[in-house]
């Protein structure tokens, strides 16, 4: 949905020279500026509300984030980024994962998975996937066949 929202600035005395800036960048195209006294009055046409704005990652709530298997299974850790041109890095434990023999990830339109062929019990762990800022924590337990999972 849609939205317009503005920004009031009250300032001491009336400047002749007052720019607008968002992370460095200066904003001039597609807005409306008012002075009226000592107030600035910004004005963003059809903008999105703040939280979808800026979400790297979709559907954060419904994406499982506990993952269970038994040893030489095949395990996927899977998420959904909101532009298909996001670049994702993998970590586990706190170390970023490169492709191996068992490990690879996959990119798929705006799907992005951490894929481990055959699970080893080193394997289990907390794994995170981050896209510039964000990040999504997993946790891979593994079983032994008819055993207790381990995991943290």
């Amino acid at each position: 949905m849609l939205e317009s929202t503005s920004v009031r600035l009250g300032l001491k005395s009336s400047p002749s020279n007052c720019r607008w800036q968002v992370r460095s960048f200066e904003i001039i195209a597609l807005l409306s500026f008012y002075i009226l006294n000592k107030y600035h009055l910004m004005f963003f046409p059809f903008m999105t509300p703040r939280s979808e704005a800026q979400s790297v990652f979709y559907n954060k709530d419904s994406i499982q984030k506990e993952v269970k298997v038994t040893l030489s299974q095949k395990a996927t850790l899977s998420c959904e980024v909101s532009d298909s041109k996001t670049e994702v890095k993998w970590y586990k434990d706190g170390k970023l994962l490169s492709s191996s023999k068992t490990i690879h990830t996959e990119s798929k339109g705006k799907n992005r998975q951490l894929v481990i062929d055959s699970v080893e019990k080193k394997d289990a762990g907390e794994y995170i996937c981050e896209a510039g800022t964000e990040k999504l924590a997993f946790k891979l337990q593994v079983a032994g066949r008819g055993s207790a999972l381990t995991g943290f």
